[in-house]
Order: C-alpha cells, then structure tokens, then sequence
C-alpha cells in the first residue's frame, strides 16, 4: 500500500475531499494538495515554489497530480514534497491510467522505478537513478544523485554547511546535486559572513547599473572627442573606424560625433552585452561552476561559488550573485579594458573597450534579474517559459545540460540543450557506460 515517503509511520490521518477543498489557501485556512492520493500542506513552499507561487496557489485544495504530472516534476521534487504530507485522501482516488515508465500511477511518486519513470528523470537526468546505466557496477559505499541527503550524509544545514562540506570528499558531487527544500539553510557561524551570503534581486541592479551607465557616458564622451579634434590612429584602426564609420552612415545618415558613438559605443555594448555576455556566462557555469571536485578546498569553494545554489535552489536570498562577490571580477575586467585602451594609444579603441566592458556587465545584470524570475515568477511568454523549462530541469534533472540561462542557441550549439542531453543519456545506457557525464577524479 502506498504511504507517503514509502515509511509507514508518517501516515497521520485520513483527510476528506471536504477538508482538502477546503484547505485551498484562502484567508490563512491552510495550502493543502493532493498527489498520488496523498495529502500535503505546501504553506512553507508556496512562496519558494520555482515557477512561481501564483503557479502553485491555482492547485491548492485539489488533487494535483495530474498537473505535476504534465509538467514533468523530477523524482527529486516528488522526494522534496515527502516533508510536507499531511496524510491520506479518503476515499484514495481510483486512477486507471499509467505513467510513462509503465507502473500504476497509483504508486508513491519517487519509489522505486515507477516514481522515476513518472518524473521523466530517469536514467539520463539528476531526477533518476544511474544504477541502472552502470549496471550495478558501483563500488559499496557509492551514493546515486538523488539518494546522497544530506540526512542520510550527516549534514546538518542549520549549522555551518561551508566547514561541513570539505569533508565529503567523493560524496560532495552527488550531495550537491541532490537538492533540498530547506527553508533558511546556514553557511557561516559568524553572523556579518553569513549576511553577506544573503542577497536580494534588487541589490544587483543597484549595485551594477551606475558602474555600467557611468563606463558607458565615459566611452561616449571619448569617442565625441576623438571625432571632434579628428584624433589621428593607426592604418589598421583608421579601417576599422572608416568602415564602421561607412556602415553607420549609411544607415542612420549620422553626423561625425553620432558615427563615432555608434560606432564606437553602440556597437560594442551590444556586442557585449548580447555575444560576450552569453559565452562568458555559458564557460564559467559550465567549465568552472560544474568542474567535479573532491578535496576539501575544492568542495567548500565550489559550494561557496555555486554547489549552494544547487543544494539549495529554492532558497530565494541565494538566488544572485552577491555583489561584494561580483566586484572582483566586474572591475578587474575593467581594469583589463583600461589597460589595453590606453596601450593602443586610440580613443577608439579605448570607447570601444569601455563599451564592450560596459555592455558585458549589462548581460550580467540582465541575467541575474532573469534567474530569479525564472526560479520564482510564472513565465509571461513562451520564450520565457522554454527558458524556465531548461533552467528548472537543468537543478531537478540533469545538471548536466542546460548551461546558458539567458539564451537557448549556446546549447543547442555545442551538444548541452536538454533533448540533446536526453538522447545522449540513451546512448550511453545502451552502451552500458555510466552516465556520470565527468571524469571521477581519485580522492586521496
């Protein structure tokens, strides 16, 4: 028989259709769904739900299985739900259909093989289990994406997680990737570091926007100037600006200074902002933020750089990178763009490097404001909603797919959009290789 989190004793009560309609969230009278036929108060939840609250409160006092079902909840949301049952649905919904994995649909969400078919995690996403793939290969003492909580791995999240996560070693990876609905999980004993971990999606803008606006005034200013006192450059910078100055012209019919701000402002903002930007974005979260690692530096700097986003995805003072963080690589970017403005010796040059630098940061801004929308806004768009779609998936399937967050062409371009990950999962099963995605580095 079916029990919520598969333990007989955390059934409570049996809960009426009348008091599950009832409890639909309307003037503090309690946030209860049903799922599979069991009951669960979401209250703590709704406001973390990624997708957004107003998504979750439309299915509050209903069975809502149907809905989690079609949008194709991982086996890591069905075992992150487990916490919040409330008890059983009398009389439990009778249902004929069967999930995609070929198992009642009755079954709990999340056990056993029935509960990862469902969720569409399977052995090619983060939602299933990989055993299957490496055919029981596994060492003893190895813990499957999914099954590595930190309960089960002696962490406690309401304590110092940055000096508990060194000591992981090879479990780190699969711990971090399990993710946990954990309200208000702590990183530093001391409370001004633990502050500074927290931050609000408004801090960035803030924090951001003048340093962008001011480097890009700065690079107008210096190519008005050139184009008034008609600076003289270099043969090969004499063509770029003459050609760039050509297409301007014949576009907008712009007089000199416009030509250089379009040419030496406007355009390399935008390339910023729209090209630079999204390379950057997509090497670092791919090549930095998922690098594997095993010692203890590695893991506590992983986790403090990215690793908590993932263990803790819906934590919404975690959502953005804090600027006292964002500083460091901001302006020493800045500092690159100055350096090589003025080696050049060409105002040009200088406004074009100011301007790219500015429109990167831009990108950067534009990113981070669309990250916490797409973890805690229902998507106004269908391009959003693909967007959200692979971002979500991204934390509760497959982290392994996905990696630019503002753009979908840089993952379908190199092989990472989440279809590509998918069928590439089943090649690999096919072939019996373990579809780990990395290189298990040896810990020593």
């Amino acid at each position: 028989q079916c029990v919520a989190g598969g333990v007989g004793e955390r059934r409570r009560a049996a809960v009426s259709a009348a008091e599950l309609r009832a409890r639909d969230g309307v003037a503090g009278a309690g946030a209860w769904v049903c799922v599979h036929g069991e009951v669960y108060d979401v209250a703590p939840l709704v406001p973390r739900h990624p997708g957004g609250a107003a998504l979750l409160r439309r299915h509050l006092g209903t069975d809502a299985t149907r809905a989690m079902e079609e949008r194709g909840h991982s086996a890591n949301a069905y075992r992150m739900l487990k916490q919040y049952h409330v008890g059983t649905l009398v009389p439990r919904p009778q249902r004929s259909s069967r999930n995609e994995g070929g198992a009642d649909a009755r079954q709990c969400p999340g056990d056993g093989a029935g509960g990862a078919g469902r969720s569409g995690g399977g052995a090619g996403g983060m939602g299933g289990s990989e055993s299957s793939a490496r055919g029981g290969s596994e060492p003893a003492g190895h813990w499957e994406i999914g099954e590595a909580t930190s309960a089960r791995l002696g962490i406690d999240p309401h304590r110092a997680l940055v000096w508990q996560v060194g000591a992981l070693g090879d479990k780190y990876s699969a711990w971090v990737h399990t993710p946990e609905d954990v309200a208000s999980p702590r990183f530093f004993v001391s409370g001004w570091a633990e502050a500074l971990t927290k931050t609000h999606w408004w801090a960035v803008p803030l924090a951001w926007v003048p340093v962008c606006a001011l480097t890009a005034l700065r690079a107008a200013a210096i190519a008005v100037a050139a184009a008034a006192s008609r600076a003289s450059e270099t043969g090969a910078e004499e063509g770029i600006a003459r050609v760039a100055s050509m297409f301007t012209t014949a576009v907008w019919g712009a007089a000199a200074p416009r030509r250089a701000v379009l040419a030496c402002v406007v355009f390399p903002f935008g390339l910023g902002a729209l090209v630079l930007w999204p390379l950057l974005e997509y090497a670092v979260h791919r090549f930095v933020f998922h690098a594997r690692t095993c010692s203890w530096a590695g893991n506590t700097m992983h986790f403090l750089l990215h690793g908590c986003h993932h263990k803790h995805p819906m934590d919404p003072l975690r959502l953005v990178f804090p600027p006292a963080a964002a500083a460091l690589p901001v302006l020493g970017l800045l500092g690159v763009a100055v350096l090589l403005g003025e080696r050049t010796g060409s105002p040009s040059a200088r406004a074009a490097l100011l301007a790219a630098h500015a429109g990167t940061v831009a990108g950067y801004v534009a990113y981070d404001l669309l990250h916490y929308r797409l973890h805690h806004c229902e998507a106004a768009s269908a391009r959003e909603a693909a967007l959200q779609r692979g971002h979500i998936s991204h934390h509760f399937k497959d982290g392994r797919a996905a990696f630019s967050i503002s753009t979908t062409w840089l993952d379908a371009a190199l092989g990472t959009a989440p279809v590509q990950r998918k069928r590439a999962g089943r090649g690999e099963q096919r072939e019996g290789r373990s579809n780990a995605g990395v290189r298990r580095p040896a810990c020593d």
